[in-house]
């Protein structure tokens, strides 16, 4: 069975080794692991080597945006189409659930002000279902078609509506909010820790600054903050892949090589960890020919943030995927302080090896 947590249900240049570890880091006592050795770890410097480095998602991760995001692309809608909005027969609070339902298939943020015409025009009920079931794709594409719009027409204006909102960072920032236990558990991370988001740079760094408490550290152009990474499934594979190159000291073209099968293979004394709510993107990252080998090694790991913006399906997708841990919120917190998920990966539980051979 697939590997689980409490529950089922670059960006800029990165600095080397020496940069992963903050000055004022204490390593935190974590339980002994038991049971068989597999693979094991070289003893390192703490100061060089930290044991964990986590690379987070920003949104339906640390923070729930859809409040923002939603209510942003309605007044844009309103704005660009005030016809049509005006006329819609559904209440502005219809529309707004119906873009919180079809917050999942969102992955650039021009498209929640399509969505939010759609929702105008055709309803929560039968929008969420028309954008679960093929969004994008058909579905976008034929609607921007309808009303002569291109992404190219929407990308820059949804932009402008966004900047101008976010200049009153106190209405803005109130619109999005963190989720339960993130702040006390950053505050208390057992190792560095970087945001990979295609979000905006500017946008991350308000948010994490108002929202997070994060008053240094991630201002825009900080090599901890890698943002902006669009289409998510092919930029943040690259950007993850330069930073575990400058983690693990080694050349990107030699990515592949970690976490080698060999007599006396070892792993990198510094574990990665990328926690995200899209499965395709876990998906994406496992499947590339530099960071797959690590991911099969546990060098790098992938965790699914079950709390996040995602369908049914994907949650499944998530579950069935052997290469992925599907975490629920209490678990990433514990994950956070400990660099491990009780259960999972205390060494208290058997091995998918030992489960195989029948010893556990």
């Amino acid at each position: 069975p697939p590997r689980r947590g409490v529950s089922r249900p670059p960006g800029p240049a990165v600095q080397g080794p020496a940069h992963l570890t903050r000055p004022d880091a204490r390593p935190k006592a974590r339980p002994a692991p038991r049971g068989p050795a597999h693979r094991t770890r070289p003893a390192a410097s703490a100061q060089a080597h930290p044991r964990d480095l986590f690379l987070l998602d920003l949104d339906g991760v640390l923070v729930d945006s859809v409040g923002e995001l939603a209510g942003s692309a309605y007044a844009a809608a309103v704005s660009r189409w005030p016809v049509v909005m005006q006329n819609s027969p559904y209440t502005k609070g219809e529309v707004l659930a119906g873009l919180a339902g079809g917050r999942p298939r969102v992955i650039a943020g021009y498209e929640a002000l399509a969505m939010a015409r759609l929702m105008a025009e055709r309803g929560p009920a039968d929008g969420v279902a028309a954008v679960l079931a093929d969004w994008p794709g058909r579905t976008l594409a034929a609607a921007l078609d309808a009303w002569g719009e291109t992404p190219a027409s929407l990308i820059p204006f949804f932009e402008a509506h966004r900047t101008a909102a976010a200049r009153d960072e106190a209405a803005w920032l109130a619109a999005n909010r963190a989720y339960p236990g993130i702040t006390a558990a950053l505050a208390e991370v057992c190792g560095p820790w970087y945001v990979v988001s295609s979000k905006s740079p500017a946008r991350v760094a308000l948010l994490l600054r108002g929202l997070l408490g994060q008053e240094a550290g991630f201002e825009v152009g900080s090599p901890r903050l890698v943002a902006g990474l669009q289409p998510p499934d092919t930029a943040k594979p690259a950007a993850i892949a330069a930073l575990a190159a400058r983690a693990w000291g080694v050349e990107e073209g030699d990515l592949g090589s970690v976490g080698g099968s060999g007599p006396g293979a070892s792993l990198p004394p510094t574990t990665l960890h990328f926690v995200d709510d899209r499965y395709e993107t876990l998906a994406a990252v496992a499947a590339s020919p530099l960071l797959g080998p690590a991911v099969a090694a546990r060098a790098l790991r992938l965790h699914f943030a079950g709390w996040g913006y995602s369908a049914a399906e994907e949650k499944k997708a998530a579950l069935d995927d052997s290469s992925v841990t599907c975490l629920t919120l209490e678990a990433f917190t514990e994950l956070l302080r400990w660099g491990l998920v009780m259960g999972v990966d205390d060494g208290c539980e058997p091995s998918r090896e030992e489960v195989a051979r029948g010893v556990a």
